[in-house]
């Protein structure tokens, strides 16, 4: 069986390999599990800025295709109905689908990426279309109706979280469609190993610390993590407040911050001593993740911070509430500065406690997000289709 996956703007610098895209990895690993269960895969993406590639965890044999771009910034996407590369890239990518004679046309992503692939099939494009969602959006009114007509168009669809199944159900849904022919497949994580077996001066230096980690930007809860990481470095002197951020996002208050108090650090992108965002989080007291928005759902961070067996404190936002348990698995909050402070004050006064929660979220995670049991649920989506 021929398979076309589509995920737009896959191709990074690579100083950026260590930081692709959650929706990004996700259809990287669906493509590599299709491909080592004998399908014949293309993996179909933007074409981007010279020196930008894939990343390197895409199976061999893998063939890539790169068609027009619909926006001369990248990775920036406009899919604005007047934007004329918008109609060049349409035909393009209907082109590649019928020369390629794909049975199946998978694409990863949100609202957008779905339009899209509903249009395609619109138009006649063969093969069957199934389209799995990241993320998802309440489409503006005036484009509600179109948008229910282009997603009745596509054979199947995939949540990877039940929060967003239920989220496009009561949107655009529950008149035209059983909630149950939405699949769902949570999605394991990348498995990465940290330096934390062995002796790094800068890293040493550091410890112990609670750590922030993400885009230093509202949405992120960077503010919120400034103000309290600041009255807290006066409540605990011997412990660190680190922010580990890339390059570009707006966290000159936490700069700021970094040079007043002597036990706020600041970490940009790429860090010191070829330190890695899994070696910080592994070697972190407590983590912070005070979400206004997820990004992704499941925001793979949460997961990965899970995955390292330290404890969490995050918001109960979007799909944190149906992945993370609280008091059980971690931290679940309201995003306030006081709730933040009176979180991590329990972990770093609550050992024990902290450990507990470290140690329940490595296994939950184990259990509930693994890419073997990914695999299984996405097979049998796959083994359906070959069937019908």
């Amino acid at each position: 069986m021929k398979v076309g996956i589509f995920v737009s703007c896959a191709k990074y610098p690579k100083e950026l390999f260590s930081s692709v895209s959650g929706h990004v990895q996700v259809a990287v690993s669906s493509a590599n599990i299709l491909k080592k269960n004998g399908y014949e895969v293309t993996f179909i993406t933007n074409k981007a800025p010279l020196g930008y590639t894939v990343p390197p965890d895409i199976a061999e044999g893998i063939e890539i295709k790169c068609i027009g771009e619909v926006s001369d910034k990248y990775p920036e996407q406009d899919y604005n109905i007047f934007n004329y590369k918008l109609y060049l890239f349409v035909k393009q990518l209907r082109k590649l689908i019928i020369v390629s004679g794909f049975d199946v046309i998978h694409f990863f992503g949100a609202n957008k990426t779905a339009y899209l692939l509903g249009l395609l099939k619109l138009i006649k494009v063969p093969g069957a279309t199934l389209m799995t969602f990241h993320n998802y959006y309440n489409p503006v009114k005036n484009i509600d109706l179109l948008f229910k007509k282009l997603l009745k168009n596509i054979d199947i669809l995939i949540t990877l979280t039940n929060y967003t199944r239920t989220k496009i159900f009561q949107s655009v849904l529950e008149n035209i469609m059983n909630k149950n022919n939405i699949a769902v497949t949570p999605p394991g994580i990348k498995s990465t190993k940290s330096i934390k077996s062995r002796k790094n001066s800068f890293l040493e230096a550091l410890i112990p610390y609670v750590l922030f980690w993400r885009d230093a930007n509202k949405e992120s809860g960077a503010d919120l993590c400034v103000e309290a990481f600041e009255q807290l470095s006066m409540e605990y002197p011997h412990i660190n407040f680190v922010f580990a951020v890339r390059k570009g996002n707006e966290y000159n208050n936490v700069l700021k911050n970094s040079r007043i108090f002597r036990n706020i650090k600041l970490l940009v992108y790429p860090y010191e001593n070829n330190i890695t965002i899994q070696d910080l989080i592994s070697s972190s007291k407590a983590i912070v993740l005070p979400f206004r928005k997820l990004s992704i759902n499941p925001q793979l961070a949460i997961l990965e911070t899970m995955y390292s067996g330290v404890p969490i404190i995050t918001t109960a936002i979007e799909s944190n509430k149906e992945i993370i348990k609280h008091r059980k698995t971690g931290m679940v909050i309201s995003p306030s500065v006081d709730k933040i402070i009176q979180a991590v004050r329990e972990l770093l006064n609550n050992p024990s406690f902290a450990g507990e929660l470290g140690v329940n979220a490595l296994n939950q995670v184990r259990e509930e997000w693994n890419w073997e049991k990914y695999e299984s649920r996405l097979l049998n989506i796959y083994r359906e289709i070959f069937n019908k």
